[in-house]
């Protein structure tokens, strides 16, 4: 049913035969069928006696003139009810005019008539449309009025009767739009108005009740009485001293004609308080200006007239001048534009219909740039304009294109930066010729008055002009066009290889673009390119193995430097905000652009600082470089295309033992409580660039248990993990233990290890040790050799790598890392303990560690539980502590583990130093195991069985 009725309203919008009236009604009586046959849907406006027939518009919001309506059902015209039946299943009897006037309520129009003698000539032969004040409607005359009308006779009550007549039978639908009607009393006339909501004012007195059908005629009954009107709008005009303002206006443009001689007009007519409300210079600019004046005026008429008993709603209207305004209601007041700014209405002239106004409705084609500018929200921009002194750029004869930066515009830029060149920077927001939105175009420069070029770059639902995207659609002014845009506008003077330069923050990044000739495409000034440019600390995060690797493969490197550059230039406004905004790379890629609450995002990648402009392109600041989807990792990709070939030389450098310092270690403990009620103890090691994501790794794994976690270290615990720890009912503690940075002193001593792939697979490996003070310039010299491939550098002994020496082996290989220097672990005497590394493969390739460390009495379940929680992986074990493993733990350790190294009791001081025998077994790949025996002294026995247990030996 629902659906039938929206078909109905679509079709009631529609234009055919049947009058808007006639519409109005059907859908009324669909309304109430209901109630029984022939009733119609009545809205009563609370608090008043107005009713309305219920139209789609009013019946779905149940409003009229936003006020809360009633819903009620009565009769239709023509029909009446009869007892015991429901709705109104009989036709009104026709009689004579006169006759029918009790039985539709009008008995004070019945009773005027017998007094004025038109008894007879109603109920008589010819055919008359008699226009039928309400009881209430002559109840609500001023009783002056009502009085005076009495005491004229029968003559005047004959008069005022007659002018309510038509010498005709005109029903609802012959009651067209702009109709004038002669009526009985001496040919005067009435005016007509039809309108699109089925409502019809005569004389702007809306009919309640239409066609009532008389054996004579037909009754329309009205909602007021008719009174004649004013012979012209001019004559409105010389009636009222509060219009007089208006009135010089109108003379001095020359227009008082169109007042009287056009038909159908609406005059919103501001009064004199309304002029005095708008600046004197701007009232007296527009009073001189013979155009602006006329744009003033045309902007206060509209061609079609517009009573305001008809105005149950929003009622869309263009003006003379071609600006469009909403009329509309609440309550008993009109409104225009939303705003309650009449004062008197429906003052009705023959041709037409006035209604006074509070305000004054300058269009912009009548104001200046800047007057228009300066009540759109860039009031800052006028004020500097001002301040400049450059009104000599604005010549009168000329017509310009102003780019007005919004007020919000000027929050992030500091005053001071503008003072020394304002003049210069406000001018380049003048253009020099008039230039509308339907002419710009992507690519299109358009000439400052500075002598400039600006670049117009057009997005799906954006124009910019350079950096600056238009916020306001271009308004046409008295001066010129408008463009409220959303950024203070930067010329840019540089390309982008320029720009690049001139940061030092980038020197990675320009080191790069030159490695593959890229720096030649952003040097060209005929290009146009976006560029997505990582900072040095961006490449720093993607590590200095990762950067070699890059670097030593070309292609990789332009793959990954092209995967940063599109083609065409992307500004921010220019990213549809709340959407994904896809974009295609040189690389062949995409990548997704968002912006949303403020934030400018590509991928998952935060834009730091962006639109920085070039004369070739868009610079948009990252400090973390992007990668293509489904291939999270370059440099795993380089890795599978450097397999070294027959003849040829694989490059890796791994430096160990000396760093130059230690940055924030954490060592957490992880207790979890079993069902069983017994604890399990697992100790972490972590440090790096994401303590952070490796301690909410910890805290989550097993969070469904009672979980404790201690940390100790300078790391304060964020915000985040606590509450992740807290969610799993758990609770956590903080050591304030710090690793302080540490330097050391001593020599150097550095074994490089050159590893040659010969033609038959083979390999040969060579190895040389160098130390002393000359380290740097042999170390050249075996480079210059021609062994340039080197497998390995490995740092032994005490001291700081200089920067010359560190320069000469990240250039002399692939990569190469630093390893932290590791915390000693002291296991209880009599005991074991297990240090267990657990590494797992991610889906990305790469791999991550978890260090567990075991001890107690149930060992073997705490060992039995790291293998099968989570992920699987494979386990290395380092067994501490005295005697014999037991033989179950010893058979476990073997099953699960890929191998382990046992430490012996003699890991003790001597002679100054320290001495261990260390047991390692591992597992064949026949399923056998072999073990060796390794004693190990010195004052760095930890690293060495670090090392040992990381090894493959």
């Amino acid at each position: 049913m629902k659906l039938i009725f929206l078909l109905m309203c679509v079709w009631m919008a529609g234009g055919d035969a049947m009058s808007h009236h006639a519409r109005l009604l059907l859908h009324s009586r669909a309304r109430a069928s209901k109630e029984g046959p022939n009733m119609c849907t009545v809205q009563q406006v609370s608090g008043t006696d107005k009713k309305y027939y219920s139209s789609c518009k009013s019946w779905y919001r149940k409003t009229i003139c936003k006020k809360p309506t009633t819903v009620s059902y009565e009769c239709c015209p023509g029909y009446i009810t009869i007892g015991g039946q429901r709705g109104c299943p009989a036709v009104s009897p026709l009689t004579g005019l006169y006759s029918s006037l009790e039985p539709l309520g009008a008995t004070t129009t019945k009773d005027y008539s017998e007094r004025a003698g038109l008894q007879e000539q109603l109920d008589g032969p010819g055919t008359v449309t008699f226009f039928v004040p309400s009881n209430d409607a002559w109840n609500e005359l001023p009783r002056r009025q009502r009085n005076e009308l009495e005491r004229n006779g029968r003559l005047g009550l004959s008069n005022k009767l007659q002018y309510h007549m038509v010498n005709q039978r005109l029903m609802a639908s012959d009651l067209k739009d702009g109709d004038v009607l002669p009526t009985l009393h001496d040919n005067q006339k009435v005016l007509i108005n039809h309108y699109k909501n089925g409502i019809v004012t005569v004389n702007c007195v809306r009919v309640i009740k239409a066609n009532n059908l008389a054996t004579n005629g037909v009754v329309h009954m009205l909602d007021g009485i008719l009174t004649e009107p004013a012979r012209t709008l001019r004559k409105i005009l010389d009636e009222n001293k509060e219009l007089s303002t208006l009135k010089s206006a109108i003379i001095g443009a020359g227009m008082m004609s169109d007042l009287e001689e056009e038909q159908g007009l609406t005059l919103l007519a501001p009064t004199n308080a309304a002029f005095k409300k708008l600046p004197d210079d701007v009232l007296k600019r527009i009073l001189s200006d013979p155009i602006s004046l006329k744009a003033l005026l045309n902007n206060h008429m509209v061609n079609s007239m517009h009573c305001a008993e008809a105005v149950i709603g929003n009622t869309l209207v263009e003006t003379k001048e071609g600006k469009q305004m909403v009329l509309g209601c609440n309550g008993d007041s009109l409104t225009i534009n939303g705003k309650p700014i009449v004062d008197k209405k429906d003052l009705v002239a023959k041709n037409g219909v006035v209604h006074t106004i509070s305000d004054v409705m300058i269009p912009d084609s009548a104001r200046t740039a800047l007057e228009l500018a300066k009540s759109s929200g860039a009031k800052k921009f006028v004020d500097m304009f001002a301040e400049a002194g450059i009104g000599d750029a604005i010549k009168a004869d000329e017509k310009h294109t102003f780019l007005a930066p919004s007020d919000d515009s000027f929050k992030d830029t500091p005053m001071d930066e503008l003072s020394p060149n304002l003049k210069f920077v406000l001018k380049n927001h003048i253009l020099k010729k008039k230039v509308s939105i339907y002419q710009l175009y992507n690519g299109q420069k358009l000439e400052n008055v500075n002598g400039k070029k600006l670049r117009v770059f057009m997005y799906r639902k954006s124009i910019c002009i350079e950096n600056s995207c238009v916020s306001k659609k271009g308004m046409e002014t008295r001066t010129g066009q408008l463009y409220i845009v959303k950024n203070l506008i930067r010329i840019p003077e540089k390309t982008l290889m320029d720009d690049l330069e001139e940061k030092k923050e980038f020197s990675t990044l320009i080191e790069l673009l030159r490695l593959t000739g890229l720096d030649r495409k952003l040097s060209d000034p005929s290009g146009s390119y976006t560029l997505f440019a990582p900072t040095n600390k961006a490449f720093l995060a993607l590590g200095r193995r990762k950067l070699n690797q890059l670097k030593a493969n070309p292609k990789e490197l332009e793959a990954f430097l092209r995967f940063h550059l599109s083609r065409g230039v992307i500004v921010r406004g220019g990213v549809n905000s709340g959407l994904t905004n896809i974009l295609k790379t040189l690389h062949g890629s995409t990548v997704h652009l968002t912006s949303k609450d403020g934030h400018f995002v590509i991928d998952k990648t935060k834009v730091m600082e962006s639109d920085l402009m070039s004369t070739n392109g868009v610079i948009h600041v990252i400090d973390t470089p992007l990668t293509p989807k489904g291939k999270p990792d370059f440099v795993s990709e380089i890795d599978k295309s450097t397999i070294p070939l027959p003849g040829t030389k694989k490059t890796s450098i791994i430096t160990s033992g000396i760093r130059p310092s230690i940055t924030k270690v954490v060592i957490v403990k992880k207790t979890i409580t079993n069902p069983d009620g017994s604890p399990s103890i697992q100790t972490f090691r972590i440090e790096g660039d994401n303590i952070e994501e490796q301690l909410r790794r910890i805290a989550m794994e097993g969070r469904s248990r009672s979980v404790k976690i201690m940390v100790e270290g300078n790391l304060d615990i964020p915000n985040e993990i606590r509450r992740l720890i807290e969610q799993g009912g758990g609770q956590y503690s903080k050591v304030a233990k710090v690793f302080p940075d540490v330097t050391y002193f001593g020599s150097t001593v550095v074994t490089v290890k050159i590893t040659t792939v010969n033609a038959d697979g083979t390999t040969r490996e060579e190895t040389h040790r160098l130390e002393g003070d000359d380290i740097e310039e042999r170390l050249q010299r075996l480079t210059r050799r021609g062994q340039t491939n080197i497998k390995r550098i490995a740092i032994e002994g005490e001291g700081h790598l200089s920067a010359e020496l560190q320069r000469i082996i990240e250039s002399s290989a692939a990569y190469y890392s630093q390893i932290t220097r590791v915390l000693p672990r002291n296991p209880a005497m009599g005991s074991h303990v297990l240090t267990v590394n657990k590494r797992i493969m991610n889906r990305d390739g790469t791999t991550r560690e978890q260090t567990y460390r075991l001890e107690g009495a149930d060992i073997e379940q705490q060992l039995r539980r790291i293998k099968e929680e989570g992920q699987q992986g494979t386990l290395h074990i380092r067994v501490e502590g005295e005697g014999e493993l037991p033989e179950a733990l010893r058979r476990l350790i073997e099953s699960i583990g890929e191998d382990y190294v046992q430490t012996s009791s003699d890991n003790h001081s001597f002679l100054g130093g320290r001495k261990a025998t260390v047991k390692k077994t591992v597992k064949n790949p026949d399923g056998t195991y072999s073990t060796r025996t390794f004693t190990l002294e010195g004052d760095d026995i930890d690293e060495q069985i670090r090392r040992l247990s990381e090894s493959h030996q």
